[in-house]
């Protein structure tokens, strides 16, 4: 690559196999107040796998991304879990590890993804209840399994453990 060559975003994509390593999902966050209509948003989504960011300062100017998985505004935790996390859970009874990972500034929408509320339950606790009740079906079958979890915070470099 010469340096007069501008890197693309759109090209730096992943394929959609599920087992692939590393898996790119993001989440848009519903706009915080009133008056945000679609049209004054400058991140929108263009479909289950992608999203373009606009340049309010100018309206010709956008940057195309591209991930493993998209969810939108409308999109529920459920669609989030179903898409992303459940997918990976097959693996951990062939003894395998999955981590989860969010990432993101202040208010931006992680421990919601993660945690959730009680009536709309996040992908931990999602998950957390489909392994049990894996584990307890595959253990009719006289298999004994370890399940360890650990789900910790980093903020300002200090990390502080919340289940261990």
């Amino acid at each position: 690559m010469t340096t007069n060559q501008q890197l693309n975003p759109a090209d730096f994509h992943r394929s959609d196999n599920a087992s692939e390593p590393v898996q790119v999902c993001v989440r848009l966050r519903p706009a915080v107040g009133t008056g945000h209509s679609q049209e004054a948003l400058c991140v929108r989504g263009v479909d289950s796998h992608s999203l373009e960011v606009h340049n309010w300062r100018n309206e010709k100017k956008i940057v195309k991304y591209r991930f493993d998985a998209f969810y939108d505004q409308v999109d529920i935790q459920q669609d989030v879990y179903i898409g992303s996390v459940q997918p990976l859970l097959s693996h951990l009874l062939k003894g395998q590890n999955a981590s989860i990972l969010a990432y993101g500034t202040t208010g931006a929408g992680k421990t919601h993804t993660m945690l959730g509320d009680p009536d709309h339950p996040g992908v931990i606790p999602r998950a957390v209840r489909d392994i049990l009740q894996m584990t307890r079906d595959a253990s009719k079958d006289k298999c004994k399994y370890s399940v360890s979890v650990s789900y910790l915070e980093i903020y300002q470099e200090k990390s502080r453990a919340w289940y261990k």
